[in-house]
C-alpha cells in the first residue's frame, strides 16, 4: 500500500496562534507564494517581511513577479564568489507551545558537477544566537548534509519546483516568542556556469501530519462483516460508501458484496493523508440438497458437511452421508475450502420407530413410471401390506398422506409440481423411501 501523502494544511484557516496545544497549532506562518512583493523587502532590516539584505557583497536576493512555481518568486542569477550573508529571511515567528516546526518551500535550482558546494543552508535565531536546522526532507527522505557551518541541501542535481520540509527543534530553546528562519543560498565560483536559485511558496506549520494507515488487507466471506480500522488522524473519510455502516468514522463495520478497495482520507489541524485497504469476498457456496435413500440421507456436497439434527449440531458427523438414529428433522450445512459457509440445506423429517426402522431389503418396494407425468404405480412386496403411504417434497413437506393395503397402489401425482419428491412406506416392520421425478 501506500501513504500517499496529500498536504492540505489548514494555512488559510490557521492563524498564528499561541497555545501550549502544540497540536491544536497549525500555521505559523501562512502560505506565502509571492505573487506580489508586498510581504518581501531589501531594504532596512524588518521582522515583519520575508528580507534579504542588499548589503550583501554580492546584491541580495530578489523578487521576481514571474517564473516561478505560481507566478512570482524570490531568487537570485548569476556566478557569485561568496559563501554568506546572501539570504532568505522569514517573518518573526510565535513558536510557544512546541518542539518543533517545519519550514515548507518549493525550490529550482542549477546544477554543475563542478560546483560541488553549491547548496542552501537553514537555520534560526532564537534565544539571541544562531541554531541550525535539525532535518532537510524532499519527499519524507532525509536529503540533508552537515558540516561546520550547519545543514545543507546540496545542489547536487537540478531541481524545478521541488517541494522541501526542513525541521527545526525547538527543545534545547528557551524564549520561542519571536524566532527567525533562514534560507541561505550559496555559490563559491565565478566562472562560465550560471547559478540559479528560486524559491517559493513558503509556509511554517507545527503539529503533527497525519500518516494515514489504513489497517491490513482482509479476506472475508460473502454475506460477512469485517471491522476497518483506520489510524492516524483526528477525522476519517472513507470511500467508496457501498457496504459500510458510516463513512466518516475510524473503525466503520464493511459488508461489501464484492471485492472491494476502500480509501481513508486521515486528517488533522495540518493535513491529510490517505491510504488504502482490500477486502477480499470469497463467495458463499450454494446450499447443498439433502435426499434420501433406504435407512441413509446424502448430501449433494462431498466435503465440508456438518449435519444437524433438530437444529443442533451432531458432533463428527461431517460427511457426505448420515444415518438417523432419532426421530426429527435433519439438514446439513457446507463450509467450503476458503472457510465460508452455505445457507442450511432442506429439511427431511424422519421417523424412527425401532430397531427395524428401515427395511433391509431394497427390492421390497418399485415405482413405476419414474419420471412421471400424471400418476404412479407403486409395487409393494412386503408379507404385510398394511401401512401408511407418504410422498414428502425436497424441503420435507409432507404432500399425500394415503393408507397402504394393498400391494399395488396408483397415486394421482398429477396436482405435484414438477421436481423431486420421496416416497415413503411405513407400517410395523418399519420404513422405507424411494426417490422420483414428476415431470
Amino acid at each position: 500500500m501506500k501513504k500517499l501523502l496529500m498536504i492540505i494544511c489548514g494555512l488559510l484557516i490557521c492563524s498564528i496562534i499561541t497555545s501550549t496545544d502544540a497540536m491544536a497549532q497549525c500555521s505559523l506562518l501562512p502560505l506565502e507564494q509571492f505573487t506580489t512583493s508586498t510581504n518581501f523587502s531589501t531594504g532596512t532590516s524588518t521582522t515583519t517581511k520575508y528580507w534579504s539584505p542588499s548589503s550583501c557583497n554580492t546584491g541580495g536576493l530578489l523578487y521576481y513577479s514571474s517564473g516561478g512555481c505560481t507566478g512570482g518568486y524570490i531568487g537570485k542569477t548569476g556566478s557569485w564568489n561568496n559563501y554568506f550573508g546572501c539570504f532568505l529571511r522569514t517573518p518573526q515567528a510565535n513558536c510557544t507551545g512546541n518542539t518543533y516546526v517545519t519550514l515548507n518551500f518549493d525550490i529550482s535550482n542549477s546544477y554543475f558537477a563542478n560546483h560541488p558546494n553549491d547548496g542552501i543552508r537553514f537555520y534560526m535565531w532564537v534565544d539571541n544566537g544562531y541554531k541550525k536546522a535539525s532535518q532537510v526532507k524532499i519527499g519524507g527522505v532525509d536529503v540533508g548534509y552537515t558540516d561546520a557551518n550547519g545543514l545543507w541541501l546540496k545542489f547536487n542535481q537540478a531541481r524545478t519546483c521541488v517541494n522541501v520540509d526542513v525541521i527545526f527543534d525547538l527543545t534545547t530553546c528557551t524564549n520561542l516568542s519571536n524566532i527567525l528562519f533562514y534560507l541561505e543560498p550559496n555559490c563559491g565560483y565565478n566562472d562560465a556556469n550560471v547559478f540559479s536559485v528560486s524559491i517559493d511558496n513558503i509556509s511554517m506549520s507545527t503539529g503533527s501530519l497525519p500518516v494515514a494507515d489504513a489497517g491490513e488487507n482482509d479476506t472475508i466471506c460473502e454475506k460477512t462483516s469485517v471491522q476497518l480500522n483506520a489510524t492516524g488522524g483526528t477525522s476519517y473519510s472513507w470511500s467508496p460508501a457501498t457496504g459500510l455502516n458510516a463513512t466518516n468514522i475510524a473503525n466503520p463495520i464493511a459488508i461489501p458484496a464484492v471485492t472491494t478497495t476502500y480509501t481513508v482520507t486521515v486528517s488533522n489541524t495540518c493535513g491529510s493523508a490517505t491510504d488504502a485497504v482490500t477486502i477480499t469476498v470469497n463467495p458463499t457456496p450454494a446450499a447443498p440438497v439433502i435426499t434420501q435413500a433406504g435407512n441413509t440421507l446424502y448430501s449433494s456436497y462431498l466435503n465440508g458437511n456438518q449435519w444437524y439434527f433438530n437444529n443442533v449440531l451432531i458432533t463428527g458427523e461431517t460427511g457426505i452421508s448420515y444415518v438417523p438414529d432419532q426421530t426429527g428433522n435433519y439438514y446439513t450445512i457446507v463450509t467450503d475450502s476458503n472457510g465460508c459457509v452455505s445457507d442450511k440445506s432442506n429439511s427431511i423429517y424422519v421417523v424412527v420407530t425401532g430397531i427395524n426402522m428401515l427395511y433391509p431389503d431394497d427390492n421390497l418396494i418399485k415405482i413405476s413410471p419414474n419420471p412421471a407425468a400424471d400418476k404412479i404405480f407403486v409395487e409393494y412386496n412386503a408379507d404385510n401390506p398394511d401401512g401408511m403411504l407418504l410422498i414428502y417434497d425436497l424441503e420435507g413437506r409432507m404432500i399425500i398422506n394415503q393408507v397402504l393395503d394393498k400391494k399395488n397402489s396408483e397415486i394421482n401425482i398429477s396436482g405435484l409440481a414438477s421436481g423431486v419428491y420421496f416416497l415413503r412406506v411405513k407400517n410395523e416392520t418399519g420404513t422405507l423411501v424411494r426417490k422420483f421425478i414428476k415431470e
